[in-house]
């Protein structure tokens, strides 16, 4: 110990062993005096070393954004995004198609045109892939969800029955984990879950309202292994459930959040849009009308916000959808600006 070898030292420069003695004892009471006034104060003196330092994760960094390429290329309103074997697929909303772009922004071909048929969108929104890489597209007016191959044929209609009844309403955002598409309805103000091989609805969470577990306008869902996470848009928050649908608590926002590169130190989730999580178990939620997008740890603790309302790049403009990778990128689609925003860790 620290204080065995002072004493030691003393000992070598020639004091006397009962002065040695003396000085123990009372470095010993001292110690103790220390432990017994701490005791009443409520103060543990070795707090500071038994407890492990925190380390908040950072916020991520802008790396580019996407506007499509050309004058028949340019992004208008898009609402949803994601990543699948390497390619950024984006629905351009109000061009009735979605975009596809390589890694690192480059576009590649595009699919889908204004109609009601098939392959055809009125407003396409959310977007996901399965594990065979097959888009799935959410169309908001049109109450379907359609597949396509990677390279954007149109394979059907998902969850269809013969007589062209679904229990898909007005769907918004898409995620698909463990051989599951999850769907947030606006019509019903749930999240609805279906089996991806029988197209068989197997869970629904929610109802319109605004207590626990019930939603006003759910826009974006997103799922981990153990996790639902709900952007309870209307309701300015993130609803987290177990996988079996029970409401564990909300994500909200908070004050004095350490580490914002956002305008605004008191970030909240105002009309949370876009959810995702990153491998850190960083949530994140897209702030429509904040302009920024707003991270959580995994327990729901506020952490930072990033963005603010602008037109330079690293700002927002009405953010809604938002996607996260494996290779920990975020993807933030900026419908007022026209395109998607870039984000890494």
């Amino acid at each position: 110990m620290a204080t065995t070898g002072v004493l030691k030292r003393l000992n070598q420069k020639g004091i006397s062993k009962k002065n040695f003695r003396r000085l123990a004892i009372l470095l010993l009471l001292l110690i103790v005096a220390l432990f017994i006034i701490s005791y009443f104060i409520g103060y543990n003196p070795l707090k500071p070393i038994l407890q492990p330092l925190t380390l908040y994760p950072s916020p991520p960094a802008y790396i580019f954004s996407i506007y499509g390429q050309g004058a028949d290329g340019q992004l208008k309103k898009p609402m949803g995004v994601t990543v699948a074997n390497s390619r950024i697929y984006i629905t351009d909303t109000s061009n009735f198609r979605v975009q596809v772009f390589d890694y690192n922004g480059k576009a590649l071909f595009k699919f889908g045109k204004d109609g009601k048929g098939q392959g055809e969108f009125q407003f396409p929104y959310g977007i996901a892939a399965d594990s065979n890489n097959q888009i799935y597209v959410a169309d908001m007016w049109a109450n379907n969800v359609q597949v396509f191959t990677p390279e954007g044929k149109f394979i059907k209609y998902f969850a269809r029955d013969k007589q062209g009844k679904s229990e898909i309403g007005k769907p918004t955002g898409l995620f698909i984990r463990d051989g599951k598409l999850y769907e947030a309805d606006l019509e019903s103000n749930s999240i609805k879950a279906f089996d991806i091989a029988t197209e068989k609805k197997v869970q629904e969470i929610g109802r319109l309202g605004k207590g626990n577990g019930q939603f006003v306008a759910p826009n974006s869902v997103a799922v981990t292994s153990d996790k639902i996470y709900v952007g309870d848009s209307q309701n300015d928050r993130i609803q987290v459930f177990s996988t079996d649908g029970k409401f564990l608590y909300v994500m909200d926002g908070g004050t004095n959040a350490p580490n914002s590169t956002s305008a605004v130190s008191n970030a909240k989730t105002l009309t949370v849009r876009g959810v995702g999580v990153d491998g850190r178990g960083v949530v994140y939620g897209a702030s429509l009308l904040g302009n920024y997008v707003c991270g959580f740890d995994s327990k729901g603790k506020y952490l930072w916000a990033f963005g603010q309302q602008g037109l330079e790049d690293g700002q927002f403009y009405l953010p809604n959808g938002l996607c996260v990778d494996n290779q920990g990128r975020i993807y933030v689609t900026d419908q007022g600006n026209n395109r998607v925003s870039v984000w890494e860790n």
